[in-house]
């Protein structure tokens, strides 16, 4: 008898897309689904396909493969045009849409080289964008896609879910902090096991009309009945530094970290900025009632309107750094120094790590542009002092900053699929949990893959209140 000797096993590992998803997928138990997400302000749609196994709150990643496109100035400006005019009209949304449906499609194609021969195994393509929120005489709100489900349907073949925050508009939500429970799925610790590890991501930047925003994640061997214990954190101005951070690099050719490295911070440009801050609400662009004149003097580095959400919140923190740089004399890295250092410090008192809490944070996920990133885990490790374990990118989960909204797309899609409700009342405001998205059918073989998928899946029962 010949006797394998370890030695010689083979360790080498499979880089190739298709060779990962060969291993990947043995058997039906995994699933492919793709995920879209159009940036709030045009500029780029990203996308990540998922291979997923297990089902409703059971799913696990097992990865995840992302692509973006940029897209182009016409139809970018286009879109903000459209958006800028108080009224909006069906005649010019629909070319935007068809327009922006084919760049979608270009995107998918791209995804779907990754399946490789297991393209056929695409059940659907879940899409989230900035889309059209209308407010009615009575103040109450709604929701309408910007995507061109049908020629999207008929462009891929694929079967399209979006319209996600529409359901949960009507049941007296928000429509808002809706990547609550992807986040859960793709980034909580989930150890069947025994999870013990408390985490939160902080992220710029969002889905659906979000402005950015940080989500406690609570473990779970997922023998929970009910939904888990997610609280938001608001990360006023993190959104602002954002695309401030953007102009910065713009106009000076250097990096955002450099100036964050050579300023110190400000104590009376602080507490202007923490006046501020208290006043914005997550998910409400008209809530502040406070007045500041734009000064005449601009800062020494001019943001690009097109690039700020036409928030209170950054219409108040341009005009207080404004009128520093203008008036005192602030330096531009003292001015980047104490926005970043006060928005950083806003989010941790929110945090309260406390070592004798089971509610403590022991991880921290950020998920910001490059440009942000260190000046922003370099904060954080200030802050914390050791008492967080780890504070990482969040590219530790295998999927980047610009794509991560493609990926929670992609699980709401998934959740949709399993008839689980995606929106968690408590952050939403909604009255009851509801099943979020719209189905728009693919291609005929497409369709009776997923409408089988859907047959053959019993999701687990509801509670009484719950259900109805």
């Amino acid at each position: 008898m010949i006797i394998p000797v370890p030695a010689l096993w083979s360790h080498q590992k499979l880089a190739d897309p298709n060779d990962q998803i060969d291993r990947a997928i043995q058997n039906r138990s995994h699933r492919l689904i793709a995920g879209v997400a159009v940036s709030q302000d045009f500029t780029r749609v990203a996308g990540a396909l998922l291979i997923t196994v297990g089902r409703g709150k059971y799913l696990r990643r097992r990865h995840i493969f992302e692509v973006s496109i940029e897209i182009p100035a016409s139809i970018s400006n286009g879109c903000r045009e459209f958006f800028r005019r108080e009224e909006q009209s069906t005649r010019e949304m629909v070319p935007l849409m068809a327009d922006l449906a084919e760049l979608q499609s270009a995107l998918i194609d791209k995804l779907k080289r990754h399946a490789g021969k297991y393209v056929d195994r695409v059940i659907a393509v879940a899409v989230t964008d900035p889309g059209v929120w209308i407010t009615d005489f009575d103040g109450k709100e709604s929701y309408r896609s910007f995507c061109d489900a049908d020629k999207l349907a008929e462009l891929t073949g694929l079967t399209v879910i979006d319209a996600l925050p529409a359901r949960d508009l009507q049941v007296g939500g928000r429509g808002r902090l809706l990547a609550a429970i992807p986040l859960w799925l793709l980034a909580a610790d989930r150890n069947p096991k025994i999870a013990k590890t408390s985490r939160a991501v902080l992220m710029t930047g969002g889905m659906s009309g979000d402005d950015g925003g940080g989500f406690y994640l609570p473990p779970s061997d997922g023998l929970d009945a009910d939904l888990p214990e997610i609280r938001h954190i608001d990360l006023s101005g993190w959104e602002f530094c954002n695309h401030w951070s953007r102009a910065i690099e713009a106009k000076t050719n250097r990096s955002y970290g450099a100036w964050y490295a050579e300023g110190r911070d400000d104590v009376e440009l602080r507490q202007r900025l923490q006046q501020a801050l208290p006043f914005f609400k997550m998910g409400d662009r008209h809530v502040s009632t406070i007045s500041i004149q734009q000064p005449e003097v601009s800062a020494s580095v001019d943001l690009n309107p097109s690039l700020i959400f036409d928030t209170k919140i950054n219409k108040q923190l341009a005009a207080i750094i404004d009128t520093c740089a203008a008036n005192s004399g602030q330096s531009l890295a003292n001015l980047v120094k104490t926005l970043t250092a006060t928005v950083v410090d806003h989010a941790v008192e929110q945090l309260g790590v406390d070592p004798h809490s089971a509610k403590s944070v022991q991880e921290i996920l950020v998920a910001v542009p490059a440009s942000m990133e260190s000046p922003v885990i370099h904060r954080l490790q200030e802050r914390f002092q050791g008492k967080v374990n780890i504070i990482q990118s969040v590219n530790g989960l295998g999927v980047s900053e610009s794509c991560l909204p493609a990926a929670i797309s992609a699980m709401l899609g998934l959740l949709h699929i399993d008839q689980l409700p995606a929106n968690v009342p408590w952050l939403t405001g909604a009255n009851s949990q509801r099943i979020l998205g719209r189905l728009t059918p693919g291609r005929p073989g497409n369709w009776r893959q997923l409408v089988r998928m859907m047959a053959d899946f019993q999701p687990a029962a509801m509670k009484l209140k719950d259900a109805v």
